[in-house]
């Protein structure tokens, strides 16, 4: 090995201003980086916490429904009598056939916004209302609201150390390495040691994601 500890007794304030400045140049671009490529994304809350938002759907299904209610005449409100003077003849035969008759009245009334229809039927007879029947055909509205979300991308670091190896010097570089992972999936790493001889080294790199298959 050439690398022994007389060479990290060479370490000094000037060396060590220089790599932290250049790691602060690193980190500084690394940010300017991803605020220029940021992207404006909609964020929603689900539960109190903050997703992205993909994709929002909102689909209005009509379901058909029919329900069919009879009252009978008793139970019906009646309000008040009122009496008309008697003409001067009158066909007792007649009079009776349409007290005893039953007569049907049928109306409908048309719901807004396409909702359906009410039938109300009434049967009178004996000048009572025998029996009332509602019928109602609508639409029950079903409102499907289907958010599909991920987690926010976040920055993340990575701490550890770098080596580098070769066969003449066994090793021939030390120090400690950062890795920085953008919100966009690009991996930025730096690296301050020494080399051979004592040589303060700075590297680098800059990866992108690729993909693989579908």
């Amino acid at each position: 090995m050439s690398i022994d500890k007389t060479i990290f007794e060479k370490l000094d304030l000037k060396t060590l201003l220089i790599v932290g400045l250049m790691i602060a140049l690193f980190l500084t671009n690394i940010v300017n980086s991803c605020n220029a490529g940021k992207q404006d994304t909609n964020i929603v809350k689900v539960d109190g916490k903050k997703y992205e938002l993909l994709s929002h759907t909102v689909d209005t299904i009509k379901v058909p429904q029919t329900t069919t209610i009879y009252k009978p005449g008793k139970t019906i409100y009646k309000d008040n009598t009122i009496y008309v003077p008697l003409p001067a003849k009158i066909d007792s035969a007649l009079v009776a056939k349409e007290y005893f008759a039953q007569n049907i009245y049928k109306d409908s009334i048309t719901l807004k916004d396409g909702l359906g229809t009410v039938i109300i039927i009434d049967t009178l007879s004996q000048n009572k209302i025998k029996g009332r029947k509602f019928e109602a055909n609508y639409n029950q509205v079903i409102i499907k609201d289907k958010e599909i979300v991920k987690d926010l991308a976040k920055l993340q670091v990575y701490i550890g150390g770098q080596a580098g190896f070769d066969k003449k010097n066994l090793v021939n570089f030390v120090g400690p390495s950062i890795v920085i992972k953008t919100k966009s999936d690009k991996l930025y790493s730096i690296s301050a040691g020494y080399g051979l001889g004592g040589t303060v080294v700075v590297q680098g790199g800059l990866l992108w994601k690729i993909k693989v298959g579908k």
